[in-house]
């Protein structure tokens, strides 16, 4: 459950980013507006902020995680993404996307721990971005490991 209404602003402001980018993309985000409201389901314990979910297979399953800056360097996150990053290595019906969605002042602090977070453990139709409250970055994995701006 979202923890502050920092919290829930960038999550709200990550979900209309991310169905301008997937307009035919079913977002289930995690506020609950009232008891009963759907929430994501659990991934290895953990539940994401948003999961977008297409009819059509050949289109993404796209899972994202907020952080405000206070919380980009916990374990806690680490042990998120690699859980999120585990289940789309799994999914082989489709490809995944992860987003990272963070403050644009701590971007920068992002890109990099979210580097080191997934380096390892990517597969080819898995899909890596940082959202920084503007702009989508992804994560470039051919030849050296760099980001750009999508």
């Amino acid at each position: 459950m979202s923890e502050s209404n920092i919290h829930r602003h960038l999550i709200s402001k990550t979900a209309q980013s991310i169905q301008h980018r997937w307009p035919e993309a079913r977002l289930t985000l995690d506020i609950s507006q009232a008891p009963g409201d759907e929430v994501p389901f659990l991934i290895n314990d953990h539940r994401p902020d948003i999961i977008g979910q297409h009819l059509d297979p050949a289109l993404p399953f796209l899972i994202a995680e907020i952080k405000t800056s206070f919380d980009i360097n916990k374990s806690h996150t680490c042990s998120q993404i690699n859980a999120f990053l585990q289940y789309l290595n799994d999914r082989t019906i489709s490809n995944g996307v992860f987003i990272f969605a963070v403050e644009g002042t701590v971007a920068p602090k992002a890109q990099h721990f979210l580097y080191w977070a997934c380096h390892s453990s990517l597969a080819p139709h898995v899909e890596i971005m940082l959202f920084d409250g503007l702009d989508f970055w992804t994560l470039n994995y051919s030849g050296e490991r760099t980001w750009r701006l999508c």
